[in-house]
């Protein structure tokens, strides 16, 4: 009996980690997700703040990936980290140094993410992860939405760019999409990239609520998605194929 319940505990703590209960950061900001920020297009500034704690039992440290879902023509965005600032000059960027937090500790007010609009009206959406570089299947994310300018009738609801729904998460060969919003008319297109911002597929996808993806031919990496239709994006997020 002792034996039995000691392999039980064993293979439940197994389980516990292979699904994901051990997740080493909290986002503590944006409270709300999508974080919308409006402003004007002649603002030179929109700014969307974000914050996350190392709820883990050992110190550790962590890298920012930033991919742009959505970006209006003429819009410009910069990150700031834990001790820098950078404008990206990629589509899809990540931080080049890592910062450390200890348990328990927040990263506080250093992180921002600035979109210029440059007088341009429209809608950018960026995603933003935060991944542990010790394993990057560890991490969260959240988008930001910035709208400067009036919302046009025909721009997709932030809610429905939220959440990425895609099951399981990291992945070895076969990936599902779910909640994609049904309610948009035109061609659905999917597109992948990887971190490098490399176009890996861009594919013509029916009108469903869900997609297998099959990522057998992928390599091991964090890998971001969006999904549009008459070039406005209904839905967005990231995986991790783990091999």
């Amino acid at each position: 009996m002792k034996k039995r319940l000691l392999i039980f505990v064993v293979f439940l703590a197994i389980f516990s980690m292979q699904n994901g209960f051990s997740q080493t950061f909290q986002l503590i900001k944006p409270t709300v997700i999508p974080d919308t920020v409006y402003g004007l297009p002649e603002q030179s500034t929109l700014v969307s703040y974000s914050e996350v704690k190392n709820v883990s039992s050992a110190t550790a440290s962590y890298k920012i990936a930033i991919a742009p879902i959505s970006l209006t023509p003429g819009h410009l965005f910069s990150i700031c980290d834990c001790e820098n600032c950078y404008m990206p000059t990629e589509y899809f960027f990540q931080t080049p140094n890592p910062c450390t937090l200890a348990t328990g500790a927040t990263s506080g007010g250093s992180i921002y993410l600035d979109l210029y609009p440059n007088n341009v009206s429209g809608t950018s959406i960026v995603n933003v992860s935060f991944f542990n570089t010790n394993n990057a299947s560890d991490m969260v994310s959240y988008q930001a939405v910035f709208m400067p300018g009036p919302i046009g009738v025909n721009e997709p609801t932030t809610l429905e760019l939220i959440p990425s729904d895609v099951i399981p998460n990291p992945v070895t060969d076969i990936v599902t999409i779910q909640n994609i919003p049904v309610n948009y008319k035109g061609k659905r297109i999917l597109s992948v990239y990887d971190s490098n911002g490399k176009l890996v597929i861009s594919n013509e996808i029916t009108l469903s609520n869900e997609y297998v993806l099959t990522t057998s031919g992928f390599g091991s990496g964090t890998y971001y998605y969006n999904i549009t239709t008459d070039t406005k994006p209904i839905k967005a997020g990231s995986f991790v194929v783990a091999r």
